[in-house]
């Protein structure tokens, strides 16, 4: 399923946390085909703040008898916001472990196993004690899910799907969503830079769920990517892996580069996007970028040496036309009646330097 920029630093920040609230729930642990051995929930709040005389409380889906969990004074919330209290166990299978991203752990709370697809957690101070004896309490953050005894409960789950929050609005029919994993690929980095006109892409992840691989995604004007290369994923690992890409043939002027994590099943999710700008010694412009039969290579002033043109279809990666530019030229027409319609890189080789532009060829 297609997911927007990534996803957990992001949604932190447009959720404005400024509290303690429950971010995500996984009630499949043990269960055939569960990724985890046990339940968890992860609560979110500010980086760093220190976590005194809460408790977690869980209760079935229509029953008003809660367990309760006294989170140890002193957790404190990760560089991500995160706190992960681990829960029971339903059966023996999935690993034994927790997602990685939200890290440390506290628990486990063995007193706890969660229903998969249907129940009821709240997260409240214990100096507040309102829900004694309620099916449908109120308190700090209270969230039922799947079909319960509580209006505006959240969508049901499953035993490899957990809920996330999404919003903060006070309604947990609204606030959260399921999601396909428990357990994203978590991204720890994502730089992208420039040296000697080549763009150097460096990242990592601190845990990977069946990865298949990352295609690196590059835009002139950040609304059309293309792919310019992939790089394999490490499949599941709980380890923090780093990876890097080059581009040898960057695009002159602002580049914008993206990663696009893409699973064994075929699902995906995007990067953040990160930019970068290439200066050169000679500048050019190509008109029109959408052509049928010819574009025209202009340069900023005469080419002091010859210079190579070569046109790359983006889908194949292949040269499909190359011509060779004199020293003194100010301007080249290109014909482009006989290529196919699509989408190429126009490399210009000049001396050292090279500058790349995009046109489409249109039927």
């Amino acid at each position: 399923m297609k997911k927007t920029l990534s996803h957990l630093v992001i949604l932190l920040l447009a959720l404005n946390v400024n509290a303690q609230e429950i971010y995500e729930i996984f009630g499949g642990g043990g269960i055939f085909g569960s990724p985890w051995r046990n339940d968890y929930v992860v609560i979110s709040g500010n980086p760093g703040t220190v976590i005194n005389n809460w408790s977690l409380h869980y209760a079935s889906a229509n029953s008003s008898t809660w367990t309760k969990y006294n989170i140890p004074n002193g957790t404190k919330f990760n560089s991500n916001g995160f706190v992960l209290v681990l829960l029971g166990s339903s059966g023996p299978n999935g690993s034994i472990g927790y997602p990685a991203w939200c890290t440390p752990s506290v628990g486990p709370a063995l007193s706890i196993n969660a229903d998969g697809a249907a129940g009821k957690f709240l997260l409240n101070d214990n100096t507040d004690p309102i829900f004694a004896g309620s099916s449908c309490p109120g308190g700090v953050d209270f969230v039922p899910y799947g079909i319960t005894n509580c209006s505006n409960s959240a969508a049901s789950p499953s035993n490899t799907t957990a809920i996330r929050r999404v919003s903060s609005t006070g309604d947990p029919s609204v606030d959260f969503a399921v999601i396909n994993s428990p357990l994203p690929v978590v991204l720890k980095s994502f730089n992208v830079v420039s040296k000697n006109n080549k763009v150097a892409i460096n990242w990592s992840t601190s845990s990977e769920q069946n990865c298949n691989k990352f295609d690196i995604e590059r835009s002139a004007d950040a609304e059309r990517f293309d792919q310019i290369g992939n790089v394999k994923g490490a499949g599941t690992s709980f380890l923090t892996n780093s990876y890097s890409f080059i581009d040898d043939l960057p695009l002159s002027g602002k580049s914008y580069y993206r990663l696009k994590q893409v699973d064994n099943d075929g699902g995906f999710e995007y990067s953040q996007v990160r930019t970068v700008e290439l200066h050169s010694s000679f500048d050019v412009n190509i008109t029109p970028s959408v052509t049928q039969s010819s574009f025209n290579i202009i340069f900023g002033e005469p080419l002091k040496t010859d210079a190579l043109v070569n046109l790359i279809a983006i889908s194949s990666g292949q040269s499909l036309y190359q011509i060779n530019i004199p020293a003194d030229t100010d301007s080249q027409i290109i014909p482009v009646d006989n290529l196919p319609a699509g989408t190429y890189f126009v490399h210009i080789q000049n001396g050292q330097e090279v500058i790349s532009k995009i046109f489409v060829k249109v039927d």
